[in-house]
């Protein structure tokens, strides 16, 4: 799992073990999902209309501080 602070991010999309990986456009569309509130929860992305869970292998808190700033969380 690599980020970058600027957005320009190669995650590894599980909907199957971490296996695959793929190039995700500058501006990805994530959500968090059933954390209970709007600060937890499963990091989902949309690559071509479809959600997925990204990976947590390697999963950081610079990869969270990337997805938080994403979201427009603080």
């Amino acid at each position: 799992l690599s980020l970058s602070l600027s957005l320009s991010l190669s995650l590894s999309l599980s909907l199957s073990p971490c296996t695959q990986f793929i190039l995700v456009p500058a501006q990805p569309q994530l959500r968090l999902v059933d954390g209970g509130s709007r600060y937890k929860g499963r990091v989902e992305i949309n690559i071509g209309g479809m959600w997925g869970t990204i990976c947590d292998d390697k999963f950081d808190a610079n990869a969270a501080k990337v997805v938080c700033k994403t979201l427009g969380l603080p």
